[in-house]
């Protein structure tokens, strides 16, 4: 169970560059948690890689789990786990 008040880490699953949001795959659970490239913590950022990992909290939304201040956890060109 996803908790509010707690921060978790995850992979970028996938990020649609051209709409803004995407999905991040929670690491101790294997769920989905869409994303929005308003929630992301780092000046200047507004999209996220594939395999990127990332920490975040959620908010519950009508459509389900949200995170919310994603922060990228690796500066932008190394490598990151799930990357093909």
């Amino acid at each position: 169970m996803m908790n509010k008040d707690k921060r978790y880490r995850g992979v970028v699953k996938s990020f649609a560059k051209n709409k803004g949001f995407g999905f991040i795959i929670w690491e101790e659970g294997a769920r989905e948690v869409f994303v929005h490239y308003s929630e992301i913590a780092r000046a200047g950022q507004r999209n996220l890689e594939r395999g990127e990992v990332v920490e975040f909290s959620v908010k519950e939304t009508a459509q389900g789990w949200q995170a919310v201040h994603v922060i990228p956890l690796q500066p932008r060109g190394t490598d990151a786990y799930g990357k093909d």
